[in-house]
């Protein structure tokens, strides 16, 4: 099949979702403007060039989104309540991923294979994040260890206060040996 020849696009100031699978595989979609966009549908970006996106208005990123945007290294998600099953897998040029108070509604491997560590804001009712790794609240529960994280002694350790560690918690995860 022909590749897109869509590099850049602009939306109208109008448009407030982007539907499911709209861009799917645009590889040459390397900067859209998403701000005033409240909600991104599944698949929606999946598998373009984007190297940015400025979620700040978002309120739901669905499942696999922009899954497999390699090139996808700045993301504000400063406004979204829910992020959806592998919203951001293999984002792999994601550096510290930064989650708001308002989102509480976190899909199963929603950064799979991407990030280098998380922030949460303080005020968020359901997560934290210490040392870059993802916790519930209390730090009961280990949510998630960023795959693209550093060990440098390959050791993972589980700081006293966690009871139980998440399904697929440290799936992907290369650099842990101990």
């Amino acid at each position: 099949s022909t590749p897109p020849s869509v590099v850049k696009r602009r939306k109208p100031s109008s448009v407030t979702s982007v539907g499911h699978a709209a861009f799917r595989g645009c590889k040459a979609l390397e900067a859209c403007n998403l701000s005033g966009v409240t909600e991104v549908g599944s698949l929606s970006f999946s598998g373009t060039a984007l190297a940015e996106a400025n979620l700040a208005s978002a309120l739901s990123v669905g499942d696999e989104a922009f899954a497999g945007d390699s090139a996808l290294a700045t993301l504000d998600l400063s406004s979204v309540c829910k992020i959806g099953e592998k919203s951001f897998g293999g984002c792999s040029s994601l550096g510290t991923v930064c989650l708001p108070a308002t989102l509480t509604d976190l899909g199963l491997d929603a950064f799979a294979g991407a990030a280098r560590a998380f922030e949460v804001d303080a005020a968020n009712p359901s997560l934290s994040a210490s040392g870059g790794i993802l916790y519930s609240k209390d730090g009961s529960e280990l949510l998630f260890v960023p795959s693209q994280m550093e060990f440098p002694d390959g050791t993972l350790e589980v700081a006293a206060t966690v009871r139980s560690i998440a399904a697929h918690a440290a799936s992907g995860q290369a650099n842990i040996v101990r």
